[in-house]
């Protein structure tokens, strides 16, 4: 028999030396990844706990010799596996669906925007570390489009974005649905390149260069019907965010659009952004798991999530990915619409944070 207290005391220790609540689930999670997978970044990708939770979580239990690294890959020892099927540790075997990716779409309708999405970004700019950027895959941004459609959220509405690196503007201009989109942007380098694509392709998109620490302009006010951000998960970067999108829109039972990674954010933070949510008297309609895909991003070496890898090994496959969340107003909503000025730090990272 082995120590049934193993999990908890790992979890115990891993939490301490992190700053991140940590459960025996965490432990669990990890353990089962290990069975998925041997590569760190697919591990990383399948245990959804924070980044820096599943290292440290790691590097316990090769000290408690439930796993051990050959050659940069991570295995069961003998006693792991026999620890393992003792407590009914074991991945399910189930996948996501591979025509939809999991997302339970079809977006073969939106067929036509995605191949002319796909040969316009092979000229979009790369992805800032500085502005925590990391753009999703062009299947990804199109499908975000089709989802809002299917949704009633996108044809004949007016729709405003909050930061585009994954060029959902474009996409959705190239789709002819909205009535009319509205792109608040700070990195001048994508407001460059998208008034420049919206000018060759006749996309008629309003482009507003302004960083989103500072009050939304009196001309944006509650003026949508629906907004779409892909924000920071630092508890003070989503609620800036999010007041942001809330003073866009119109007024009750208009939409919001956002992803959400369980890598950046523990569930105990995501506690914290639904409470944020019903401050402001909205409420989660739709949660689709791993419906964002981001590809590898250059600067992946000058992380913090590659600083913590137990093992120098870089990623081959797409490991970072999010929850795709729809959102509702409700009567009653009153969103605010003063400066950001606390510290940017602040706005871009915590302990949970790693790809700052």
């Amino acid at each position: 028999m082995y120590d049934t207290q193993i999990l908890s005391r790992i979890a115990e220790v891993a939490e301490k030396k992190t700053s991140i609540p940590a459960y025996p689930e965490s432990v669990q999670r990890v353990l089962s990844a290990v069975q998925q997978s041997s590569a760190y970044w697919d591990i990383v990708s399948q245990a959804e706990e924070p980044v820096p939770l599943t290292a440290e979580i790691l590097n316990l239990l090769r000290q408690e010799g439930l796993i051990q690294v050959e050659e940069e890959m991570f295995f069961l020892t003998g006693e792991g596996v026999a620890f393992c099927k003792e407590n009914h540790i074991r991945f399910s075997g189930v996948r996501a669906c591979p025509f939809c990716e999991g997302r339970a779409l079809d977006i073969q309708p939106y067929s036509d925007t995605l191949e002319a999405f796909e040969e316009i970004v092979k000229q979009r700019p790369p992805a800032l570390q500085a502005y925590d950027q990391g753009f999703v895959t062009p299947r990804t941004t199109v499908a975000r489009v089709a989802h809002m459609d299917f949704r009633g959220d996108l044809r004949g509405k007016a729709l405003l974005i909050l930061g585009d690196d994954d060029l959902v503007s474009v996409a959705a201009g190239i789709s002819s649905l909205p009535s009319h989109i509205c792109l608040i942007e700070v990195d001048s380098r994508l407001t460059s390149f998208v008034r420049s694509v919206s000018r060759e392709y006749h996309l008629k998109i309003e482009v507003v260069e302004q960083d989103l620490r500072q009050p939304l302009p009196s001309f944006l006010l509650g003026r949508f019907d629906t907004f779409e951000m892909d924000p920071v998960e630092s508890r003070k970067g989503f609620e800036l965010f999010l007041q942001r999108g809330l003073g866009g829109l119109k007024g009750p039972r208009k939409a919001g659009y956002f992803g959400l990674t369980r890598l950046e954010s523990s569930l105990d933070k995501w506690w914290d952004f639904q409470q944020v949510l019903l401050k402001n008297r909205a409420v989660i309609t739709d949660i689709y798991p791993g419906f964002n895909q981001y590809a590898l991003w250059d600067y992946h070496s000058q992380t913090r999530a590659a600083r913590l890898a137990p093992v120098p090994q870089m990623p081959k496959n797409i490991w970072y990915t999010s929850y795709w969340f729809r959102i509702e107003t409700l009567k009653g909503f009153q969103p605010t619409n003063v400066p950001f000025t606390e510290p940017k730090e602040v706005l871009y990272a915590d302990e949970e944070s790693s790809t700052t």
